[in-house]
């Protein structure tokens, strides 16, 4: 006599397998944007590091991308943040921030310099090419719709 087979779960199993696997893909995809994000970023060109305040006695690293225009001596930009960041509004008490740069640490006097987005943006483009184009598409906005902070730069020696 054959047994019956029971097939009161079929239907859970059947959705938490096909769930599981969604959720396997969607974490794959997660990290091969993030790994993308990171390798254009990092191969793209020029890195340096940014060391800001982020709260009293602390300071966190950041990498980021930094551009000059010829046209302008002594002064280079970076963009980083929304304009709102703490570490943005303390520049208005000091300003004076620390770059690592081609493996040297330099100090720089930094503003918000908000007139200088498009000539930020145009420059990048120019100095990072394909990597400022790839990481626009991963993150869906142009230099139109761009919020971030742009921080003028010049050298405090």
């Amino acid at each position: 006599m054959a047994e019956a087979m029971d097939t009161t779960n079929i239907g859970t199993r059947k959705w938490l397998r096909i769930a599981a696997k969604a959720v396997g893909f969607s974490f794959l995809l997660l990290i091969a944007h993030t790994g993308s994000l990171y390798l254009a970023s990092e191969l793209g060109g020029e890195v340096v590091i940014l060391e800001k305040s982020v709260a009293p006695n602390e300071t966190r690293k950041v990498r980021l991308w930094i551009v000059e225009d010829s046209a302008i001596a002594n002064v280079a930009w970076i963009e980083h943040g929304d304009k709102s960041a703490s570490w943005i509004q303390q520049l208005s008490e000091d300003p004076i921030i620390t770059l690592t740069r081609d493996q040297r640490t330099l100090q720089y006097h930094a503003t918000l310099d908000e007139a200088a987005h498009d000539l930020m943006h145009r420059l990048r483009r120019a100095k990072y090419g394909w990597a400022d184009r790839f990481i626009e598409l991963l993150f869906g906005k142009s230099s139109e719709t761009c919020t971030d902070a742009t921080i003028r730069l010049v050298p405090t020696a």
